[in-house]
């Protein structure tokens, strides 16, 4: 079970358009409304986690597994 911050990032990445391609994680600290040095932090917890792929300069992208777990809690929310 991911901690609710998780959850927020994830979700966050999805609803931004994270499935399909790589976003830039300024859209992420505008969405959280959060700096982007926790973003950068959190992207590279996601990356070792195996939800999400991290590229510093080039953006971050669910992974298979991070896109099952983001589109369930999307789901589970909108309940």
């Amino acid at each position: 079970m991911p901690s609710p911050s998780v959850e927020q990032y994830l979700q966050s990445i999805c609803k931004l358009g994270g499935i399909d391609r790589r976003i830039q994680l300024k859209s992420v600290a505008e969405d959280l409304n959060v700096s982007p040095a926790s973003v950068t932090e959190m992207a590279g917890r996601l990356d070792s986690l195996g939800l999400c792929r991290y590229e510093p300069y080039r953006g971050i992208a669910l992974t298979v597994k991070g896109r099952a777990m983001a589109l369930n809690l999307l789901r589970k929310h909108r309940l």
